[in-house]
């Protein structure tokens, strides 16, 4: 499966037309963790590693 075949798969699910509930809720999750750890780093950059 090349590159150009996985973003078009994705981009249908996206797209939502025949998006399920858990589709939309594995996306929705690895969103969530995607932010949780930028926050984790970013904390520990900034108050552990520089000392404020």
């Amino acid at each position: 499966m090349s590159l150009r075949d996985s973003l078009t798969e994705l981009g249908a699910i996206l797209d939502g037309e025949e998006m399920t509930g858990r589709q939309a809720a594995i996306i929705v999750t690895v969103w969530m963790g995607a932010v949780v750890a930028f926050g984790v780093i970013s904390y520990l950059v900034v108050f552990v590693l520089m000392d404020f």
